[in-house]
């Protein structure tokens, strides 16, 4: 995805020179994505708009079709004797092995869901609670390009990983379900935006979650001096 965010990047300088009043080549797969979140103490909401190129897709490993078939794979290699393991070439494991299947719907549905943050902390009168996102569609583009996140950085040791998986893609994908309703509904209140000036001040060290700043050292980031 990054060349090509990067080819239309140089594709849109050209094509402003050159075709100044023609529509530029992005437009095709610019997409508008809506973001919606609810404090969950006073249930007041804030929308927001973000233009993409590309849509960015978390894979749920454990929505897998085959789980079964995962599992019963996984006892045989265990039962083989230790050297009729060792003799397996690396070719006939790649042959014989049985990855994952999850659903193209199973990754649309993980990227609407509803999410929950919890220690969020308001902007309108900064006590904490907690908070839910979801996102939609505002604008669904003409050409939809996606993107599969297969490399990923997971708890307990947080090493990036690429995930041995496959995504079955169906013929037709229909975006209606997660077209947004368009912003602010009837009967939804407008959260307010950093009311407070002690609000809208910057967040000190002493607020710091311990246990993001402990997973932040393990990862190789220097603590804050």
């Amino acid at each position: 995805s990054e060349f090509l965010h990067f080819l239309l990047d140089q594709l849109e300088r050209r094509e402003r020179v050159l075709f100044a009043d023609q529509p530029s080549t992005r437009t095709a797969f610019r997409m508008v994505q809506e973001s919606r979140l609810e404090s969950g103490a006073t249930g007041h909401v804030r929308y927001k708009d973000k233009n993409e190129d590309t849509l960015t897709l978390n894979i749920p490993m454990d929505r897998a079709t085959n789980a079964a078939e995962i599992a019963a794979a996984l006892a045989a290699s265990i039962s083989l004797p230790g050297a009729a393991a060792a003799q397996t070439t690396k070719k006939e494991d790649e042959k014989d092995a049985v990855l994952p299947r999850v659903p193209f719907a199973a990754c649309m549905d993980a990227w609407a869901a509803e999410e929950r943050i919890d220690d969020w902390r308001s902007p309108e009168d900064g006590t904490r609670s907690f908070a839910k996102t979801t996102q939609r569609f505002r604008v669904p583009p003409p050409v939809l390009v996606v993107e599969v996140q297969r490399n990923v950085v997971q708890p307990p040791d947080w090493v990036p990983k690429k995930l041995d998986v496959c995504v079955d893609m169906p013929d037709v994908i229909d975006l209606t379900p997660f077209i947004s309703r368009g912003g602010l509904q009837p009967g939804e209140v407008a959260m307010t935006e950093d009311v407070s000036p002690s609000v809208s001040g910057s967040k000190g060290a002493e607020d710091a979650d311990p246990v993001l700043l402990e997973q932040l050292v393990s990862m190789g980031f220097a603590p804050g001096k």
